[in-house]
């Protein structure tokens, strides 16, 4: 993904018009690609192939504690990630 964005900025210094219609293809090639797995995977399943399907779920847990604990350590995470270019426009010399 980083690269498609210097890739459009590069060409969007050179021509608007042009950024444009590059940005245009690349979001219809990704959203061929994920189309083509989704495909992909119902016509395997369509064939038969779900014994992943059968155990997907074995060890896993439904208590609703550990559940919920795992929502909030992913949303901690995301938090202090979210939280990082405040902190650091704070800061005299990030870099040390």
């Amino acid at each position: 993904m980083h690269d498609d964005l210097g890739i459009l900025g590069t060409v969007n210094g050179i021509s608007v018009t042009a950024s444009n219609r590059l940005n245009i293809i690349f979001v219809i090639s990704k959203t061929v690609t994920i189309l083509a797995i989704v495909i992909g995977g119902l016509v395997r399943i369509g064939q038969g192939y779900t014994e992943n399907l059968k155990t997907g779920f074995d060890g896993t847990t439904s208590n609703p504690l550990s559940i919920s604990l795992a929502f909030y350590s992913g949303l901690w995470a995301y938090g202090g990630w979210a939280s990082l270019n405040s902190v650091t426009e704070e800061l005299k010399n990030p870099k040390r």
